[in-house]
């Protein structure tokens, strides 16, 4: 009987454990994706960043921005050159976007909480930047990370993760926010 009660306690321990780092798994994978970022190791972001989705999400986001702005103001609602431009609009930001959104820029938006100031900047190695950072589960496979910098704590970067597996997580959208647009 001790030998069946020892086992039953074995499997509500593994069971626990099993569930605590399947919980768990999204905060250490954000750890490790800043870690990476820090040091620019391009291999590393590759495997834990869905560049492609990424991209399509700012560029989706952007788009989505400019048409607002255009239909909400009366002056551009209907002129015939403003209707001209929201054609070419998306072409405009898919090469922008492309051209923006390298692992440097990505490297710096989950590092230091902050869109780039330019497209080719790089991080300072040494010095680990301070976050005010806020985590929660959308779903049994997603989790979001809200940070912000001590900068611009007005300005959160939103970043969303997916389940890869049982333990692992991709990034796979990055939401700027709409202040920063402006």
């Amino acid at each position: 009987m001790t030998q069946l009660r020892r086992l039953a306690w074995l499997a509500v321990a593994a069971a626990i454990l099993f569930g605590i780092a399947y919980f768990a798994s999204p905060l250490l994978a954000w750890r490790h994706l800043r870690e990476v970022a820090r040091t620019g190791d391009e291999k590393l972001m590759a495997r834990a960043i869905d560049f492609p989705e990424v991209r399509g999400g700012l560029q989706f986001q952007l788009k989505t921005l400019f048409a607002a702005r255009i239909a909400a103001d009366p002056r551009l609602r209907n002129n015939p050159y403003a209707a001209m431009g929201l054609q070419l609009l998306p072409r405009l930001i898919d090469q922008m976007v492309d051209a923006y959104v390298t692992p440097q820029a990505i490297a710096v938006m989950v590092a230091e909480a902050r869109p780039p100031a330019k497209s080719r900047e790089v991080i300072a190695l040494n010095r680990p930047v301070k976050l005010d950072v806020h985590y929660a589960y959308v779903n049994r496979d997603l989790f979001r990370v809200t940070a912000s910098g001590a900068e611009h704590p007005d300005l959160p970067l939103e970043f969303l993760l997916r389940r890869d597996g049982l333990f692992g997580w991709t990034l796979i959208r990055i939401t700027l926010p709409e202040k920063a647009l402006q």
